[in-house]
Order: structure tokens, then C-alpha cells, then sequence
């Protein structure tokens, strides 16, 4: 991974959302500590000799909490890109609640997915996980 400049602001190239949380080396700043020269990383950061830099990445997730209906059935969903760049979250959504009213089990239903998503042309690789919360209507 390089830090280039492409105008007047600075980007990471290829870098996906996952990596925030576990690489930490992408989480201290590039900074010039005015100390002596510029390292090779910063160099090819284009770092400024006089501005310091912010981190780049938040290793700190954002979470909230849902409080859930009792008696309700609910669907939690985690896919890759793969999935949700080849599929509507509404057809996810009814096609995991299709498979386990029909009686599939979550780790099926995430299968039938992930074999839906990989039908699409074009599509990447594709991962789900699938957790049904609740009981029967």
C-alpha cells in the first residue's frame, strides 16, 4: 500500500474497510517531527515538512444497539463486497427469510446466497453469515 498525493488531498490506495481494524501500522500518522530527514514512507506520502498529519485509519468501531421486538423474527446479515456489489440488500433480505421459512438452517440460507451473488456476472468473491434471532410466527 502506497500514500500518494493525487491533487491536494492525500488518499490510500486499495485499502478496504476491514484493514482499519486490524492493521495498526496505517494508524499512526505520517508526520515530520522536524527531527531530521523524511523517512521512505513519508516520502512517498508527500508529506509536508511543516504540517503534521492525522491518523489515517479509526481502529474504533462504531457500534449501536437495537433493542428487538420479543416474539419477533429477526435476520442478522454480514456479507463481503462480493455479495452486496451483486445483490440488492431486499432480495438478501427475502431470499435469506424465503430459505428459512422453507426450513433451511442460517449456515444453508447464507449458502444460497453466496451461490446467488456468485451467478452474477462479473461478480467477486462472495461471503455471508447469517443469524436468524427469534422464533416462529
Amino acid at each position: 500500500m502506497i500514500l500518494y498525493k493525487a491533487s491536494d488531498t492525500d488518499d490510500i490506495g486499495s485499502l478496504n474497510m476491514s484493514r482499519a481494524l486490524g492493521d495498526l501500522q496505517y494508524k499512526d500518522p505520517l508526520i515530520n517531527s522536524g527531527t531530521g530527514p523524511l523517512n521512505e514512507a513519508q516520502i512517498r506520502a508527500d508529506v509536508s515538512s511543516s504540517i503534521d498529519q492525522w491518523n489515517l485509519l479509526s481502529n474504533e468501531p462504531y457500534l449501536s444497539r437495537v433493542d428487538l421486538n420479543d416474539g419477533s423474527q429477526h435476520v442478522l446479515i454480514l456479507t463481503s463486497d462480493g455479495v452486496t456489489n451483486s445483490l440488492e440488500d431486499e432480495i438478501m433480505v427475502h431470499g435469506l427469510l424465503t430459505c428459512y421459512r422453507s426450513g433451511l438452517n442460517a449456515t444453508e440460507s447464507a449458502k444460497y446466497i453466496v451461490d446467488e451473488a456468485a451467478d452474477v456476472p462479473g461478480s467477486d468473491n462472495a461471503t455471508c453469515i447469517a443469524v436468524f434471532i427469534g422464533g416462529a410466527s
